[in-house]
């Protein structure tokens, strides 16, 4: 039982290691200074892609997760 909780733990921290630096990668050195965005429902991604280059060192990868995120929108949306 004790080696059981013992892989699980270890499981848990490489996850968690992997997800930090993961996250990290994406979102830790991207900022460049204190920014809020507000998106309207009028702007288009091209607009908001122009606002992150501004505000960013990699904004690729904002842009890839914005774009995700509006696919994944319109799949729930063509669902009902």
């Amino acid at each position: 039982m004790k080696k059981i909780l013992y892989i699980l733990l270890a499981l848990f921290i490489v996850g968690s290691l992997f997800s930090y630096n993961y996250y990290q990668k994406i979102f830790g050195t991207a900022i460049t200074k204190d920014y809020t965005l507000f998106i309207h429902s009028d702007d288009s991604l091209l607009d908001i892609k122009k606002e992150l280059e501004s505000v960013s060192k990699s904004p690729k990868h904002f842009y890839g997760l914005l774009l995700k995120k509006v696919l994944q929108h319109q799949n729930q949306e063509d669902m009902f």
